[in-house]
């Protein structure tokens, strides 16, 4: 006989609560806008920014023996984020307003106490359910892994134009939680906002 496995992440999960329709032409049918939404663009680019500066992050040991310092890594994650630019629908205009919002973050948080980075944009799956004909197979890709008083949490970046605070009934943040064996999970927010100090559009929220 033979066993079906099925796989599924919190993005599936979210499209058949929203709609069995909009699910089926999304994974069934592999459809795609043709024009891809400026907050979606915005969002690949600053995590894309966000990962090469915690990969780099994670040997920051290294530094001193490459003689480079925060501001050389930052301006390496920038020449990152315009080749990454230059292949994306944003304007010019926008891609530069990225840019600027991951710098202020990187000013504001160069001295904090993620320096135990266990994984950047960590991929893998493990089994939700099982029986002698199916098995079921969460899968997740988590921004960062930070190890903290010896205990894996979870790191998710959403960014946002407007200020909210994130939903803790998120199938992504639980899945992740569940997937960590964490009870734990932190939402960085990237806040957007033009008129907002960087210590209040770039909060860390612990669920």
């Amino acid at each position: 006989m033979t066993k079906t496995i099925v796989s599924i992440d919190s993005q599936r999960l979210e499209a058949i609560q929203f709609c069995p329709c909009f699910f089926h032409y999304k994974f069934d049918l592999n459809l795609v806008p043709i024009n891809t939404p400026d907050y979606l663009e915005r969002g690949g680019l600053i995590h894309a920014m966000l990962a090469e500066y915690y990969i780099l992050k994670k040997y920051r040991e290294n530094w001193s023996k490459n003689n480079k310092n925060h501001q050389d890594v930052v301006q390496a994650c920038i020449n990152v984020g315009r080749y990454k630019g230059m292949r994306m629908q944003l304007d010019i205009a926008e891609v530069e307003e990225t840019i600027e919002v991951f710098r202020q973050y990187t000013d504001l948080w160069e001295n904090d106490s993620w320096y135990d980075i266990h994984s950047v944009e960590a991929v893998g799956a493990k089994i939700l359910f099982e029986d002698k004909d199916l098995t079921i197979l969460y899968e997740v890709k988590i921004d960062l892994v930070l190890r903290l008083q010896d205990r894996l949490v979870p790191v998710d970046h959403k960014h946002s134009k407007a200020r909210r605070d994130p939903n803790q009934l998120s199938n992504q943040f639980k899945g992740y939680c569940w997937f960590m064996g964490s009870n734990n999970l932190i939402v960085n927010e990237i806040g957007f906002q033009k008129t907002v100090k960087p210590p209040d559009k770039f909060r860390r929220h612990v669920l």
